[in-house]
């Protein structure tokens, strides 16, 4: 979600001065090269609905905050959660605000660089800025991409930035950093989150163990075009699990959803599960 500082201080326009990354650097700032940035159009963007939105989100003023959105924005929170027109962002705003979660920009929002294609007006355009979300147990960098067009906001992506595994994590974060690895496709990057003898059981009810079993399972599932959604964040299940909800989609367009039970033991997640909803 977007951050509560309004940043209402910065200026109004901003020059273009970034390329626009690939979608596998999605998650990062790209890499300018030895020699100095790219060469690019230099234009001038109009930056007023995102002060502005800043100043109502950060007020509370969820419905004054709603009305700088395209009537069929998409809204995808740092959990994964995806909510899309007006009203569904109000509810979701509603419900972060109560989580406690504090937002900190780190820098402020940067325009990503056109392409041909795009339209070409002050009032569309892309933008990225870095944030740190943080509880009372811990924080982690976000990354929010913006777009705008013809000056109402159409969509925002919050989402966590890779990070390494380390030692001394709650259960949580040991699984929130696992999933941000997953869902950018950095399987050995994964795969340094759970044990040596991690039990993994599919939807299908296969069973595997051991890490390289593992990780050649997630291989596979990605030859096959199989995909995955976070429906939510991962909470405390009982007798020491925890749960979250995904969407699993094949190939051929059929789709499943999935609970995931996982146990975490020693700072390494030592077993998985996909139970069926639907």
């Amino acid at each position: 979600g977007a951050s509560q500082s309004a940043l209402s201080s910065g200026p109004e326009l901003r020059i273009l001065t970034m390329p626009l990354p690939s979608a596998c650097a999605a998650d990062h700032m790209p890499h300018m090269p030895d020699d100095g940035p790219p060469v690019v159009r230099t234009s001038s963007y109009d930056l007023r609905v995102l002060r502005r939105f800043g100043t109502f989100y950060g007020s509370g003023d969820f419905e004054g905050a709603a009305a700088l959105l395209d009537g069929n924005a998409e809204w995808k929170a740092v959990d994964g959660t995806t909510v899309h027109g007006q009203k569904e962002c109000i509810a979701l705003w509603r419900s972060q605000s109560q989580s406690g979660i504090q937002r900190k920009p780190l820098d402020d929002w940067l325009i990503l660089e056109k392409r041909e294609e795009d339209e070409d007006d002050d009032f569309t355009f892309k933008a990225r800025r870095h944030s740190l979300f943080s509880s009372s147990k811990s924080s982690f960098p976000v990354v929010q991409t913006v777009s705008v067009r013809h000056g109402l906001i159409t969509s925002m992506v919050s989402s966590r930035e890779k990070q390494g595994w380390t030692s001394g994590l709650e259960p949580i974060d040991t699984l929130r950093r696992f999933a941000v690895m997953r869902a950018s496709g950095d399987d050995s990057g994964a795969a340094a989150y759970i044990a040596v003898d991690c039990e993994w059981i599919t939807p299908q009810g296969l069973h595997v163990r051991g890490r390289q079993v593992v990780e050649n399972l997630w291989a596979e599932q990605r030859r096959r075009g199989d995909t995955r959604t976070a429906m939510s964040d991962w909470s405390q299940g009982k007798d020491g699990f925890h749960e979250r909800t995904v969407r699993i989609s094949s190939a051929d367009g059929s789709h499943l959803i999935a609970r995931q039970c996982a146990r975490v033991s020693s700072d390494f997640i030592t077993y998985m599960r996909h139970d069926l909803t639907e």
